[in-house]
This record gives structure tokens, sequence and C-alpha cells, in this order.
């Protein structure tokens, strides 16, 4: 009796274990558990992390407005292709009604021997982005070009190409996001996102996101001392740093490269938009982009405390770039996609054990 116990016990846990294994292989197959998954689930841990900060720090006063020279001329007019549309226009007058006065403009100086000295441009203008937003313009075959001229320049360098990338889907991100104004804020399109989707862009959007959290790390808050910051603003950047600092990712690293010629060229391409908008954010986040890789190659003497508003804006809008796409793609009937988490070239070499690792496939 006990030994018929025995054997039915036995069979009742073969069977059970049997059951477990092949609804863990039916979900393999179905691709309901992908190891991509990991990665997507880290790098949205991550961005939850940053995201409420980086908006706290860019709707205070010292971020929202900004001075920016957008009046270069174009220097390729074959190129230029006019914006007809009213989203184009970028309100350029610091009007009182806009909520600044001209002494209010957060003062962003360089420390020169010792000294805050204030870096003037004649040809800045002052933008309040409060009303400046990055939204749906319809500015599609100019910006397709420079979009074409861009991605030639960075050509021979792959790596690059990732990051203007991954500008690029989030710029994309936005305009589905920001599709037109109403009175409640805006309509949104999918359209445009799933129009715009690849498994191969939403990566490069992620592999921003690191790469500018590892260059965030070589900021400190001496960097600010020529910024006439408020308290609450200076907390809140105190608190970005310890954050970003305190994450355990695995850093991603790039080779050092010689980026002033290519951008100094993409700065070029970026004065023949002819949307305003669309101009003043290209250059706000390609600025910013620059900015991370001067402080990956710890070129701190190229980065004056303007630098760091650009770098902080665009961590900002690729951030709530994630968390758009994360909710577009929640949407799915399906549920969201994955992609190929190939990020192994970019790690950085000697890292500790205690780093927590994103799972990765082979390209």
């Amino acid at each position: 009796m006990k030994l018929t116990t025995l054997k039915n016990h036995n069979m009742r846990r073969i069977l059970k274990t049997s059951h477990k294994l092949f609804i863990l292989y039916f979900l393999f197959s179905m691709d309901f558990i992908h190891a991509d998954m990991m990665c997507t689930n880290v790098i949205e841990s991550l961005n939850k992390k940053l995201l409420p900060i980086l908006e706290d720090i860019t709707q205070t006063k010292d971020f929202s407005a900004i001075k920016i020279n957008i009046s270069n001329k174009c220097q390729n007019k074959d190129i230029m292709q006019q914006c007809k549309t009213p989203d184009c226009k970028l309100p350029s007058v610091l009007d009182n009604d806009q909520g600044f006065e001209i002494n209010e403009i957060t003062s962003w100086g360089n420390k020169v021997n010792g000294t805050c000295v204030q870096d003037n441009n004649s040809n800045d203008s002052i933008v309040n982005l409060y009303i400046a937003n990055q939204d749906f313009t319809n500015f599609k075959t100019g910006a397709s070009n420079i979009w074409e001229q861009i991605y030639d320049i960075a050509d021979a360098n792959s790596k690059l190409r990732h990051l203007i990338s991954g500008i690029h889907f989030s710029v994309a991100v936005h305009s589905a996001k920001n599709f037109k104004k109403n009175d409640n804020g805006y309509l949104s399109d999918f359209g445009i996102y799933e129009q715009k989707y690849t498994p191969n862009r939403r990566r490069n959007l992620h592999f921003l996101l690191l790469f500018l959290k590892r260059a965030l790390k070589n900021v400190s808050m001496e960097m600010f001392d020529c910024v006439n910051l408020d308290d609450k603003t200076r907390a809140y950047i105190q608190k970005l740093l310890l954050v970003n600092k305190e994450d355990k990712i695995k850093d991603i690293c790039m080779p050092p490269m010689d980026i002033k010629k290519e951008f100094d060229k993409m700065d070029s391409l970026l004065d023949c938009i002819e949307c305003g908008t669309c101009k003043l954010w290209g250059k706000i986040q390609f600025y910013g982009l620059r900015t991370a890789l001067y402080l990956i190659d710890n070129q701190l003497d190229k980065i004056k405390s303007i630098d760091l508003m650009y770098l902080i804006q665009l961590m900002n809008k690729i951030s709530e770039s994630i968390n758009i796409s994360n909710r577009y793609e929640e949407s799915l009937k399906n549920g969201p996609r994955t992609y190929e988490c190939d990020f192994k070239d970019f790690e950085c070499p000697n890292q500790t054990s205690e780093n927590v690792e994103i799972v990765k496939k082979n390209p």
C-alpha cells in the first residue's frame, strides 16, 4: 500500500514537472518570453528613475528660456525647402505674456582664469521653450533631405550613426504624440509612430539613453558654478547626478573620436531648416549630443555651461520618447515588440561584477 502511494506521488511530481516544462517551452516558442524583453525592462526601469527628475529640471524657469543662435544663413540653398504651416513659426520674441522678464533669464556664465565671465553672443535669440514645443509641423521633404545628409556625414562611424538614429526616432515619437493642438493640449497620431518604427530604431533610442547616462557621470556641480541657478533647480540637478551615478546598469563606452569636423557640418545643415521650431530643437539636441561626446572623452575644456543645458534637454527628450514609445507598445494587440539587444560592442572594459548586466544577443 505504501509502495503504491509512493509510486503515485512520484508520478504526480513527474507530471507536474513535465507540465511546467511544456508551458515554458510553449511560451518561449510563442515569443511570450523573450531574452530581449529583459533588455527593454532594464531600460524602462532606469527611465522611470530619470524621467521625473528630468521633467522637474526642464520645467523650471532656469531651463525654460534659452539663448541660442538660430540665425545663421544656410550655406547649401539646394536643400532648403520652405515650411508653410503655422506650426513651423518659432515664437522668438520674449514678451511679458510668455511669463518672463528679460532680467529673469538665467545667466549661463563660464569660468575664465578663476573668474565667471558671461558668454554674450549678439546673434543669439531668446526662446521660451514653454511655448516652442517639439511637435508635428508637417515639414517633411526638407527635413528628410537634411537627415539623409546628416547620416552621410556620419557614414564612416557606425556608433555615431546609432546615436543620431536615436535622436531621429525620438523626433518621430514626439511628432506622433504632439500631432495636433487642441484646447486640452495635443491629439496624438499612432500612425506616425508605426510608420517610423523599426526594432533597430527603438534599440538606438534605448542605446542613446544609456550613452547619455554614461556621459552624465562626468558632470559635477562645480560645472554650474557660473550659472545663477535657483536653489530648487540646483537641488534637482544634484538629485539627477546622484540617481544617475548610483544606478548599477553597465556603462556604455565609446572610442575617442574627433567630432568637431562632423558636427560643424551637421550644424551647417541644421541652418538650412526652414521650420523654426524644427531648427530650434534640432540645434538643442545635436548640441546636447556633442556635449555628451566631449564628456565621454573627458574633453571638459571644450564644454561651456550652456552645453550642460543642451545635454539635459536632450536627455529629457529621449527619456520622454522612451516613455511614450512604451505606452504605444503596450497598447498593441499582441503586446510590446522586442528587438535584438546587441549593446555588447559598447561595454566598458573591467566593469565590476556588481553591475546589472543587460541580457545580450549576438547581432
